[in-house]
């Protein structure tokens, strides 16, 4: 028999965990002694503490481990947790499919961006492009020598149909669309 430190090193489980699984009848110990309550686990307990860990692995709650080691329900139990997982991997599936979604049109956006700065930038300007690894990403931006924009208009730059009183955009002027679409997919 081992000692409750001793099984709890075996079965890689805290002193903590068992005491708690003893004080809810999940794993009791083979022997109390009862002049000093040490408690005393057995080899066959380890296979059992090993199975808990599986089923803990698994996603089951404690009443539902409960009800598996004691062989309540095992074939509906497991049938009703594959049923869950196939639900949560259908939301992983839709979470996923949005991420890469996202991520094609984030170049679209970065194309948006640079025809802006192109298209809004007074002639003879120039236009700096540059590109750089950050963490295994490349980092891309893009700078203009032109006027820029004025700090009273900044707060609505990202409002729908908002487009300033630019006189040098005024004989191109945008429907206003372009930064707030830009920053809705970012």
């Amino acid at each position: 028999m081992f000692r409750i430190g001793d099984f709890s090193k075996l079965s890689k489980t805290s002193i903590k965990t068992l005491r708690y699984y003893d004080e809810i009848g999940l794993l009791r110990p083979e022997y109390v002694d009862s002049e000093n309550g040490y408690r005393f686990y057995t080899t066959e307990q380890l296979l059992k503490i090993h199975k808990i860990h599986s089923f803990k692995q698994l996603g089951f709650g404690i009443k539902e481990i409960r009800d598996l080691i004691n062989g309540v329900n095992v074939d509906n139990l497991l049938e009703q947790r594959k049923t869950e997982l196939i639900e949560e991997q259908r939301e992983l599936e839709k979470q996923l499919s949005k991420v890469k979604f996202l991520m094609s049109n984030k170049q679209e956006v970065q194309f948006m961006n640079y025809e802006a700065t192109i298209k809004y930038t007074p002639a003879g300007s120039k236009i700096r492009i540059t590109a750089k690894n950050e963490a295994g990403c490349v980092a891309v931006s893009v700078a203009d020598s032109g006027c820029g924009i004025p700090d009273e208009i900044k707060p609505r730059v990202f409002e729908m149909f908002y487009t300033g009183d630019n006189k040098i955009a005024d004989s191109r002027r945008s429907l206003g669309l372009g930064l707030p679409l830009c920053r809705s997919i970012i």
